[in-house]
C-alpha cells in the first residue's frame, strides 16, 4: 500500500500542485515547453496502453505477482522489464515540462528514484516466483528506461 501512497503522492505534485502554481518555484519561460510536454504524455500513454494490454489479466495496482501468473517477456518487456513505470515518468515528465521548473525538475528526481526504488522491489518479489526471471534481467538490459540501466 505504501508504493500505491507513494505514487499518488508524487501525481499531486506533478499534475496537481505544481500546476496550481503555474510550475512553482523556479519557474523558466519556454515557448517550446507546452507542445513537447504534450508529446512526452502523450508517448506515456502510448506506452502504458501497450503495457497493460500485454500484461492482460496480470496487470494489479500492486508489484506482487498474481497467484498462477506467468513471467511475461515479450512485447515490449521485451525492452524494458517495468514499461508501466517507463509510462508514468513519461506522463510525470512531460506534465512537468509544459511548465518547467527547479521545483517540477526536483519531482522527476523524485519520481525517478522513487520508481527505481520499486521496481528494485519488484524485481526481488519477480525473482522468488519465477525461476527464469534472472535469464530474463540478463535478456532484457534496461529497468524502465532504453539504455539506462
Amino acid at each position: 500500500m505504501a508504493w500505491l501512497a507513494g505514487q499518488v503522492v508524487l501525481f499531486l505534485l506533478a499534475f496537481v500542485i505544481l500546476p496550481r502554481l503555474d510550475g512553482g518555484p523556479g519557474r523558466v519561460a519556454l515557448d517550446a515547453a507546452r507542445p513537447i510536454g504534450v508529446a512526452i504524455m502523450g508517448l506515456g500513454v502510448v506506452v502504458l496502453v501497450i503495457a497493460f494490454a500485454t500484461l492482460g489479466r496480470q496487470l494489479v495496482p500492486q508489484p506482487t505477482p498474481i497467484e498462477g501468473g506467468e513471467l511475461v517477456d515479450h512485447g515490449i518487456y521485451g525492452l524494458v522489464r517495468h514499461p508501466i513505470y517507463t509510462g508514468v515518468l513519461l506522463l510525470i515528465v512531460g506534465g512537468l515540462v509544459r511548465t518547467p521548473s527547479i521545483s517540477g525538475l526536483l519531482v522527476i528526481v523524485a519520481s525517478w528514484a522513487f520508481f527505481d526504488a520499486k521496481s528494485a522491489h519488484e524485481e526481488r518479489l519477480l525473482s522468488d516466483r519465477y525461476p527464469t526471471y534472472q535469464a530474463y534481467r540478463q535478456r532484457t538490459r534496461y529497468k524502465v528506461m532504453p539504455g539506462i540501466r
